[in-house]
């Protein structure tokens, strides 16, 4: 999976394939069903999910706003919406659901068309100079006093071990300015509060949440955490990084048959961070 870096071939985005969006959800589960679930969704409420990716959230979604509710998933990439359209059937929903291609910064629906906006995993697409324009055109479908709610993955706050952390940061800091550096608006998730603030957001609220992944991995955690080792290995592969550096990447993350691999380790220690910033429209 890793050569493409995950990436659809209609947008070029990379982490949005379908298969690996569902991988991690089912890997994460418990801390994205957590934090979809803090968010403050009411049952009856028309839902729409920007950046829905493949769907992993619309079966909570529908629980949450139940047979008066409804939710419109909207995503950039036709692979997602086909994939999305595909599994509706097998998700038993028990509300409408309409799936649209469309892009999160030219929504096509009339102002004031929902009562919540439900955004995950797509902030980290944008860079910081964009979302003053998203959060807008966010404000501009809800309805007065409708909610915002935003998750991300919080960047700065990932590590993985027993690994030195510099070696990471070193890392980002190579890819800074290359093309190849991925989710780079998840380098700003605990500056969120402060966007969507500036966006006219009323009653803003920003809480993190920690997920845990170390021994006993289930067979789901293992495979994501894998792939995920193999994609950092790989991009310290293709930047500029002192010699010493790159073999700790091949030997300790990139080397699945090595005695150094770190999923191998029985202390091995992986920590996502997650954000979830919410704020009501004004009006």
């Amino acid at each position: 999976m890793t050569p493409n870096l995950h990436a659809n071939e209609s947008t070029g985005q990379k982490m949005v394939e379908s298969g690996w969006l569902d991988l991690h959800y089912q890997a994460s589960r418990e801390q994205y069903e957590q934090l979809l679930l803090a968010a403050g969704l009411r049952e009856g409420w028309r839902v729409l999910d920007a950046g829905a990716g493949s769907g992993s959230y619309l079966p909570l979604l529908g629980r949450i706003v139940g047979e008066r509710g409804s939710i419109h998933a909207v995503d950039l990439a036709g692979e997602n919406v086909r994939a999305m359209r595909e599994r509706l059937d097998t998700m038993g929903l028990g509300c409408p659901v309409e799936v649209i291609q469309g892009s999160v910064l030219e929504l096509p629906f009339e102002d004031g068309s929902f009562d919540a906006v439900w955004c995950a995993n797509t902030i980290q697409y944008f860079p910081a100079a964009k979302l003053g324009e998203l959060f807008d055109e966010f404000r501009r479908v809800l309805k007065p006093g409708g909610l915002l709610a935003v998750k991300e993955f919080d960047n700065v706050g990932l590590h993985f071990g027993p690994f030195d952390p510099v070696l990471r940061w070193h890392l980002l800091e190579a890819l800074k300015d290359s093309e190849l550096l991925l989710g780079a608006g998840a380098l700003v998730t605990a500056d969120l509060k402060s966007h969507l603030i500036e966006a006219g957001f009323r009653e803003v609220r920003f809480e993190s949440f920690v997920g845990d992944f170390q021994h006993p991995l289930t067979p789901v955690q293992r495979e994501f955490l894998a792939s995920a080792l193999e994609l950092y290995s790989s991009l310290a592969e293709q930047v500029e990084l002192p010699e010493g550096e790159i073999e700790q990447w091949r030997a300790k993350v990139g080397n699945p048959k090595g005695e150094e691999y770190l999923l191998h380790r029985p202390e091995f220690y992986f920590r996502e961070l997650h954000g979830l910033a919410t704020g009501v429209a004004p009006g």
